[in-house]
Parts: C-alpha cells; sequence; structure tokens
C-alpha cells in the first residue's frame, strides 16, 4: 500500500510541475518507454551469455515499468506496477538461483552450459522453465498477467502505437528467453555431471516458481494484499 501511494505520488509532483505540459511529458515518457524497451530487446536477442541476456531483458522490462508509472496515479496504475515488479523479481531470483549452480559447476555462462539440464537436474530445469516463461509473459505465469495488466491500461489510455510497440517487442522478448528454455529441454546435456539442490536454495527455488504459478492462475491475490 505505502509502495502504490509513493507511484502515486510520483505522478502527482510531475503533474504539479509540469501541470501545463502534461501531454508533453507523457509523451516523452512514453517515447523513453518504448525506446528502452526496445533498445533492451534488441540487445538481447544477440546475447549466448546467460547473465548478458538477463541484463539486457531487464532493460526491457524498465520500459514496460516506465509505462505504467507514465500512465496515471492511481491506485489501479499503481498496483500495476508493483504487480509487474514483483512478477520479474520473482522470475529472476528463481532463475539466478539456477545459473548460480550451474555456473559454479561448468564455469561458464554460455546458454549452452544449460544444455540437456532436464536429464541432469528436472529441478532446475523445470523451476528456470517457469521462470523463463514469466518473463516472456506466457499465460498461466505471473509474467501474462504483468504485462497485460499494464499494456490493457495503456490501450485503454489511448497509447495504441505504445502498446503495439511494447507486443512487438514481447513477441521478440519470446526468441530470446525460448533459447533457454530449448537448450534446457530439447539439447543433448553437455557433460554426465548431475547438480544436487538440497536444503534452503530448494525451498527457494521452489517457493519462487509456485508464487510465479500461483499469481498466474490466481493474479487477484496480489490485489487484494494492496487494499
Amino acid at each position: 500500500v505505502a509502495k502504490a501511494a509513493s507511484l502515486g505520488a510520483f505522478y502527482r509532483l510531475f503533474d504539479v510541475c509540469f501541470s501545463n505540459n502534461v501531454s508533453n511529458w507523457s509523451n516523452m515518457l512514453g517515447v523513453i518507454a518504448a525506446l528502452t524497451i526496445t533498445i533492451g530487446s534488441l540487445g538481447a536477442v544477440y546475447q549466448y551469455n546467460i547473465k548478458r541476456l538477463l541484463a539486457y531483458s531487464s532493460i526491457a522490462n524498465a520500459g514496460f515499468m516506465l509505462i505504467a508509472i507514465m500512465l496515471s496515479g492511481s491506485v489501479v496504475s499503481s498496483g500495476n506496477m508493483l504487480f509487474y515488479a514483483s512478477a520479474y523479481a520473482i522470475a529472476v531470483i528463481s532463475a539466478f538461483g539456477v545459473i548460480m549452480v550451474v555456473s559454479n559447476k561448468t564455469g561458464s555462462d554460455s546458454i549452452d552450459s544449460f544444455n540437456g539440464l532436464i536429464k541432469t537436474s528436472p529441478l532446475m530445469s523445470v523451476v528456470m522453465t517457469i521462470a523463463m516463461l514469466s518473463l516472456a509473459g506466457i499465460p498461466l505465469t505471473a509474467g501474462f498477467f504483468g504485462k497485460f495488466f499494464i499494456l490493457y491500461s495503456a490501450m485503454s489510455e489511448g497509447y495504441i502505437w505504445l502498446t503495439i510497440l511494447a507486443v512487438i517487442n514481447s513477441m521478440i522478448g519470446i526468441y530470446y528467453y525460448f533459447k533457454v528454455v530449448i537448450a534446457m529441454n530439447f539439447k543433448s546435456p553437455a557433460n554426465g555431471e548431475v547438480y544436487q539442490v538440497t536444503g534452503m536454495h530448494q525451498f527457494a527455488l521452489l517457493a519462487g516458481t509456485a508464487i510465479t504459478l500461483i499469481l498466474g492462475m490466481f493474479p487477484q491475490l496480489m490485489y487484494q494484499l494492496l487494499n
């Protein structure tokens, strides 16, 4: 609730300072959001290092959150921002929980080091797959509704061009996120090593995956927490 209120205050600050040029600064933020999403998406396409891929994708995701900030200072818009940020954070934490294990074991951050992970560690493969699906905005994951709520609000407020551009970049995102999914589930393992994940690390991976799926099936739970 406090975060939602702070986002509303952020918008009102701009509204008061630039009250005579609201449409101008809103359009400016729209252009910045469009450039941010596009640059992040195109940068991620050419990456074969998993950490760099996620770094560029984080730029694109920041653009989506900027759209939410741009739209209005209402509790609904602030809630959309919080939902998206939460979905993104959970997916990234889950992904890096897997990356840490694989990188330490193989000494590589290449996407190829994840080849055949479904055979050497089914748990980590499932966790990473769901994290990538959420970041790509695939249905039944939190990331889908995070993008849907923001893009629906943008379209409702007349930003058709920005919505179309964001959808196109989301489709590009599916391509580079699925590079990781395909490597894990449809390629032969780079080595025969079996990864062991136990204790709190395993619990954290399972918890992140569960939350991603729960919010993907019952997104209203997040908004109930905000009220």
